[in-house]
């Protein structure tokens, strides 16, 4: 925040203030050597930019109020240190001090007015703005002044009367929703009693003008609104087209992939069932081959047993003519078991071959399914894509165009602002500057 402009007429008031809170303690023996050069280091720590400069003048202050109670010079050197650095409360807090100890002083009276705008006191405002109309109108009747005195008191007046037309304004425009009307009515009334025509027309003026400013607030705010959503309108358009656009190609990409993996699905069904036929077929020979081979073992088994028998007899046979005779059988029986072993044997590498030729189809058909999950175009990205898509354009049409932004929530701020309407009614530096040659 920046410091409000100055007001020349009403720093000659506050300069005689200044006066009166000095001279007046240096007259009643008040301000000790001690105290004024605190007063001043105060005030120069106060001013310097450094954070530990401000945070011993802060504690240099607790320091001389403990041993100074009570000295509205002390406060009022701290209170303006604290709006230099725009702690209100703190600034607020010092001058409540000092107005304790000289009620009379339209200065201070001004400054907790301002103060408690700021923070919104405004049953505060009210009273403090009694109370400056009262002592314009003592200040009004006071004709013990010199005449080129006189003249620089009633205009710096004139300018308190604008203060307190910009003060009231406010109530009665931005910040009417946190004062009761009544009591408003009230207070601008007791006003009003107080003050001459001059002053009173001046007091309508600085109100009107806050009304005025405040009217051109309002105007700026809702053509940027109006503009904003303009904007923000157009922006939404786009944005709805754009994201139309991309749905439009999610679905032709979508409907392509789809389109190409059924192609793929149906050349890997078609090289699958050919391979699938293939392996049936020869799963038949296969069958066929055991069948075969089946009835041969059997046929073996029963050779066997017949050499077997035939050698065993032959063996316990004492007649050499019957033991050859047996023996002859014997090996009759065994050229035609080994004949069926060679069959038996064909059959078995015919089967052997046919379970190989088995597994490669088996490892043709893996290959060809992975080749095919391998090829096709993963549909489930793009259809998240296009419901993430289709959902942001809905929200979009659902929410409402606005035309508040950043820039038009500042400016709200702005015309809700105390310090929009009421400057600051003293320039710190020229405050500064008075204190410290009075102090020296």
């Amino acid at each position: 925040m920046s410091l409000p402009r100055k007001f020349p007429a009403s720093c000659g008031l506050a300069i005689l203030a200044i006066a009166a809170l000095v001279g007046a303690a240096l007259a009643g023996g008040h301000i000790e050597p001690a105290l004024k050069a605190g007063i001043i280091k105060l005030v120069q720590l106060g001013w310097e930019k450094p954070s530990d400069a401000f945070e011993q003048s802060q504690k240099l202050y607790k320091d001389l109020e403990a041993q100074f109670p009570g000295n509205a010079t002390l406060d009022y050197a701290y209170a303006l240190v604290q709006l230099k650095r725009f702690r209100y409360a703190e600034a607020a807090r010092a001058i409540e001090k000092a107005v304790a100890v000289d009620k009379q002083n339209l200065t201070l009276l001004k400054l907790r007015c301002w103060l408690a705008g700021v923070s919104r006191q405004y049953d505060v405002v009210l009273k403090d703005l009694e109370r400056i109309a009262d002592l314009l109108a003592v200040a009004a009747g006071d004709q013990s002044k010199p005449k080129q005195d006189a003249e620089s008191q009633q205009t710096a007046r004139l300018e308190t009367v604008q203060f307190l037309g910009r003060v009231y304004g406010f109530l009665e425009g931005p910040g009417s929703s946190g004062v009761d009307a009544l009591q408003r009515a009230k207070t601008r009334q007791y006003i009003s009693d107080r003050l001459d025509a001059p002053q009173r027309a001046a007091f309508d003026e600085a109100s009107r003008t806050v009304r005025e400013q405040l009217s051109a607030l309002e105007k700026e705010i809702a053509e940027k609104t109006a503009e904003n959503q303009k904007q923000a309108a157009k922006l939404r358009q786009e944005t709805l087209e754009q994201l139309s656009r991309q749905a439009e190609l999610l679905r032709g990409e979508i409907a392509t992939a789809e389109s190409r993996n059924q192609r793929l699905k149906e050349q890997l069904d078609a090289e699958t069932e050919k391979l699938e036929r293939q392996r049936r077929e020869i799963s038949f020979k296969m069958q066929r081959i055991d069948d075969e081979a089946r009835p041969l073992r059997s046929e073996i088994r029963a050779l066997d047993l017949r050499i077997g028998t035939l050698l065993e007899q032959a063996d316990r046979e004492k007649d050499p003519n019957t033991r050859n005779r047996l023996l002859h059988e014997a090996a009759m029986w065994r050229a035609t078991r080994d004949a069926r072993l060679a069959v038996l044997d064909r059959l078995s590498r015919q089967l052997a071959a046919y379970e190989a030729e088995m597994v490669s189809l088996k490892q043709r058909i893996a290959a060809a399914i992975a080749r095919y999950q391998r090829s096709i175009t993963p549909i489930e990205p793009l259809l998240k894509n296009l419901e993430r898509t289709e959902r942001e354009a809905h929200r979009l049409r659902r929410e409402p165009v606005t035309g508040r932004n950043a820039e038009v929530a500042n400016l709200e701020n702005r015309a809700a602002a105390f310090t929009t309407y009421v400057p600051l009614p003293i320039s710190l530096e020229d405050e500064r500057q008075v204190l410290m040659e009075k102090l020296r």
